[in-house]
């Protein structure tokens, strides 16, 4: 079978489906149990939507207590039996989902490009989508959640919880069933609305439950008999179960020495004596099939070598407390839990020589039927190492490439011997993939070198298709450890080793496609695939750009498009960005393809802001917020609605800017993520807008230490410019000047440019300033003093273009004035206009000099120019004089 038709998530093929149902289907129950009204009546009292929990140990009949309840109230239920295999997230949303899309059809359908890789990284995104919809229905929904006590995984028991604290409380009741009274989770969560418990003391059968049951059980129901069960079970249903079996055989007067030993006691005599009541081949039968969690006729008679398993499950299912059948239409059963455990137990004593190849038969049944996940469970618990090595090289490239259950992943190949990985190295890559998904860095370099010892072992001049596949897997690893560290020219190097074939490898193919996802920020330059904004390097490199699209599988969706398009944006060419922007947002609105659409609209809202369309910048950015939105790309809409107060800076709403950072809440104590970068900064730039120098620096200092970390070289540009227009702003010159120089340096290097003039408002009279700083030096740079001159004038010409849209918005200069120039200023300026010196302007005016000199500095500062003849020509551009 080919690797893209593999069957991991455990339903795409029948049987695969019918496994999935025996964990989503409601417990049978029928009037042939002992009738508890009491029970009911508490139970329709106390289960009110919100959340209740059922705890209570094993035997107490916690789960046909609330499935009665179910089929009392014909409430909608959503049934989910956990088990220790839901620890992986990935699993539990697949379960999880389906099991509520059996109540509300079509629900999981919605939820699917969520589920695909988001599920461990941005679990908040599902969930809160999750919940919306639950919440949007009238009808009462109940979703029950079964065996919780199995769920350890903090990832999964932190989605329990927020599920806990934000569920909606107009319909839906949400249900938990576990053996332990939940104190760690009330603590853990502050509850809206109430959350109410069902105990021990509310579950067990009471003085008439008992004498009902021993009836059904054809027993007579004597005043002895009911103290004896009563005051020794404590009403415990099991302990009662077990003692009315052993009762059915013996005198009811021998019970009195069964109990004396206590409930423990009671729990393996009677289950001894349940067990020898079969016959030698249904004792066989038992234990040959106690090893497997869920059961089945085929597989029964695959363990057993026998063809009338049919028969021998119907028999046993009539004893329906130890025998449970799970789904009647399919014939899938599993052993009660406590039997369960003593049968595993005597087949481990007693017959410790089969259990390994009882192991194998399981792992080989479900193998065949490509049922990988179980399959892989039953190799590894019956030490069939290799076996399991094979199949879990077989089903790495799907989770991988999904980002399925990685957790489980990881499990797999912890479990695996040293010695067999050293046979498949493979998966000591697949293992350094999943540390470098889950930022254990430690553990990466050691891995490289294991792998780089095997393949010294096996020969430099090996030509085995396999080797050859290692060692592409190998560099394509380093490469992507390179990228992951910020080493971008290392991981350039990497990529020139790398053969023609290495999408062959799905190490790299797969992990390159988790890389893409590891950041939502709305710049494909600033990511690793822009490799971090380092210009020059692309240039050097542009083989780069066309590979890390191809690998991303993004080519065809406009992301090669909407790159390039930033890079010439950063160039300052924008009529070579522009079209290639408008190719790469069709694309990537066609497709869905967020990940380009939303750099894009960024891209195009500053191109739109540096050719005066501010206000269309705005509108183009609020309907792209709202489309994402809709597809629940909750996080991506974050930041176009952080881009849309940038403009609204621009345009002057500063009611607006201020309502998004109230909103937004983001506090100087949060740590700083690729996810809320952009957010941060445009938080400064909000700030030094509003002239709150003091307060942005601060946030300045702990974004830099971010970006030099992940070595993120536009934003260390980025911020070095911040952080002169802070210093400037607080008149500390020196440290302004220092600051600009810094991202001079790299500026010139790179060839930025737009970088430095879209800040040209606040950063044009610290530019001017540092130019007179190294004039007066008389030693610079040519060619870095002709870059200085090209940013001075290239950002004037936006400054004074940003002045020009503004003033034709408001539809007269006059207004703008207020602002902009005051009339005493207005009239320096339409003196000047007619070639008038300081002097004489003064004489006009009945002023003095030194006075006019003021004006006249101020005139140039609120321009953008530097003298008299720019004055009057910015002057009659925006049509003052």
């Amino acid at each position: 079978m080919e690797k893209n038709q593999m069957y991991i998530t455990l339903l795409q093929q029948p049987m695969h489906q019918e496994l999935l149902l025996t964990k989503l289907e409601l417990p049978a129950w029928h009037e042939g149990f002992v009738s508890r009204p009491r029970l009911m009546s508490e139970l329709c009292r106390i289960i009110q939507p919100g959340i209740t929990f059922v705890s209570a140990p094993a035997g107490y009949g916690k789960t046909m207590a609330i499935a009665e309840w179910v089929h009392k109230t014909k409430i909608p239920a959503a049934w989910f039996t956990l088990d220790r295999a839901d620890n992986d997230p990935q699993l539990f949303w697949t379960y999880l989902m389906t099991s509520v899309s059996k109540t509300i059809p079509g629900l999981e359908g919605k939820f699917t490009h969520l589920m695909r890789g988001n599920s461990q990284q941005n679990p908040e995104n599902l969930l809160d989508a999750f919940l919306n919809e639950l919440g949007n229905g009238s009808n009462p929904i109940a979703i029950v959640l079964d065996d919780i006590h199995t769920i350890k995984a903090q990832l999964v028991r932190g989605i329990l919880i927020d599920m806990i604290d934000k569920l909606p409380q107009s319909n839906i009741r949400l249900i938990l069933l576990g053996r332990k009274d939940p104190v760690d989770w009330v603590r853990s969560v502050k509850v809206n609305g109430k959350m109410s418990h069902v105990r021990v003391e509310l579950l067990r059968f009471e003085r008439e439950e008992i004498r009902e049951f021993l009836v059904l059980n054809h027993l007579e129901s004597n005043h002895q008999l009911l103290n004896l069960l009563e005051s020794k079970t404590e009403g415990w249903i099991m302990g009662m179960v077990l003692a009315v079996r052993y009762a059915q055989k013996y005198q009811p007067q021998g019970l009195v020495n069964v109990f004396r030993g206590g409930n423990q006691l009671l729990f393996t005599y009677l289950a001894d004596e349940v067990f020898l009541k079969w016959d030698k081949e249904t004792q066989d039968f038992l234990l040959k099939t106690s090893i497997l969690d869920r059961m089945t006729v085929p597989i029964c008679n695959e363990m057993t070598g026998r063809r009338d398993s049919g028969e021998i499950l119907t028999k046993l299912s009539e004893d329906h407390s130890l025998v449970i059948c799970l789904n009647q239409s399919k014939g899938w059963y599993r052993y009660q839990k406590l039997l369960t455990y003593f049968l595993r137990y005597r087949l481990f004593t007693t017959k410790k020589d089969q259990v390994k190849v009882l192991y194998k038969k399981a792992g080989d049944f479900y193998a065949a039927n490509k049922i990988l996940h179980e399959a892989i469970h039953y190799y590894l618990k019956g030490r069939w190492y290799q076996k399991a090595a094979d199949l879990i090289d077989e089903a790495a490239p799907d989770m991988l490439n999904e980002s399925k259950q990685v957790s489980t992943l990881r499990k797999w190949i912890i479990q695996l011997p040293e010695r067999i990985l050293l046979d498949n190295p493979q998966l000591f890559l697949v293992q350094g993939c999943i540390s470098l998904l889950e930022q254990d860095n430690k553990s990466v370099e050691p891995i490289i070198k294991k792998v780089e010892c095997i393949l010294d072992a096996q020969g430099k001049n090996s030509t085995s298709s396999k080797d050859v596949m290692t060692e592409n897997s190998l560099v394509a690893f380093k490469m992507i450890v390179a990228i992951y560290s910020g080493r971008f020219q290392k991981a350039l190097g990497h990529m020139e080793e790398l053969d023609h074939n290495i999408t062959d490898s799905y190490v790299i193919t797969s992990v390159v496609k988790l890389l893409a996802r590891r950041e939502t920020e709305p710049s494909l330059l600033r990511s690793w695939l822009g490799l971090g904004g380092n210009l020059k390097l692309i240039e050097d490199n542009p083989r780069w750009s066309l590979l890390s699209m191809k690998w991303f599988n993004q080519e065809s969706y406009g992301g090669f498009e909407v790159l390039q398009a930033e890079i010439h944006y950063e160039k300052n060419e924008l009529d070579q960005a522009a079209p290639l922007l408008m190719q790469g947002l069709q694309k990537s609105s066609e497709n869905q393809a967020w990940g380009i659409y939303v750099p894009g609209i960024n891209l195009l809202s500053k191109i739109l802001i540096a050719t005066g369309n501010v206000r269309e910048a705005k509108i183009n950015a609020s309907h792209a917020m709202e489309q994402l939105k809709k597809d629940s790309q909750r996080l991506r809409a974050q930041h176009i609605e952080s881009l849309v107060a940038l403009i609204d800076i621009r345009i002057g709403n500063i009611d607006g800017a201020n309502g998004w950072m109230q909103h937004k809440g983001l506090a100087l104590c949060e740590p700083v993520s690729m996810n809320n970068l952009f957010e941060k900064l445009v938080r400064c730039r909000i700030l030094l807008q509003q002239k709150r120098a003091e307060q942005a620096s601060l946030e300045l200092v702990q974004l830099m230490e971010f970006v030099k970390r992940e070595n993120r070289l536009v934003n260390l540009v980025e911020i070095q410019i911040l952080k002169s227009i802070c210093n400037y702003l607080m008149n500390d010159s020196s440290a302004a000047m220092h600051c600009f120089e810094e991202a001079m340096d790299i500026g010139y290097q790179q060839g930025y440019l737009r970088i430095f003039i879209d800040d040209g408002d606040l950063l044009l009279p610290i530019m001017k300033q540092y130019k007179r700083k190294i004039k007066q030096k008389h030693q610079y740079d040519r060619w870095e003093m002709a870059y200085l001159d090209n940013l001075i004038k290239k950002t004037t010409i936006h400054c004074r273009q940003l002045l020009k849209d503004e003033l034709n918005k408001q539809g007269t200069g006059n207004h703008a004035l207020v602002e902009s120039l005051t009339e005493r200023e207005l009239q320096v300026l339409r003196c000047l206009s007619h070639e008038m010196t300081q002097k004489e302007v003064a004489q006009q005016l009945g002023v003095s000099v030194s006075t006019v000199k003021v004006h006249t500095r101020n005139i140039y500062g609120k321009l953008q120019v530097c003298n008299k003849s720019q004055a009057v020509a910015a002057a009659k551009d925006l049509k003052l004089i």
